[in-house]
């Protein structure tokens, strides 16, 4: 029995991860360089992305993720000067 309620609990789990981590954005990330550390992204394996509050980040790495929940206006305020600079 034990067994069967480790099992739901990491089913769960990996649920949960997906919901948080999942990218429901419309609009795709503008940068081809993570927003934190500027290096550009996939040079360390795949990019890291997370939703931010309905704004798709990108990230080269966890570590810069960690730096982002730190202050993330100081780098959302990048994002968006570089979508403007864009356009």
């Amino acid at each position: 029995m034990m067994k069967y309620f480790f099992l739901f609990v990491v089913f769960l789990g990996t649920i949960h991860a997906a919901e948080t981590t999942a990218p429901t954005s419309t609009t795709a990330y503008p940068l081809n360089i993570c927003v934190v550390s500027g290096d550009k992204l996939g040079q360390m394996g795949p990019p890291t992305v997370v939703n931010y509050k309905g704004t798709e980040v990108q990230f080269c790495c966890k570590d810069c993720v960690k730096d982002f929940e730190k202050d993330p206006d100081k780098y959302l305020k990048r994002l968006h000067d570089a979508e403007q600079k864009a356009k």
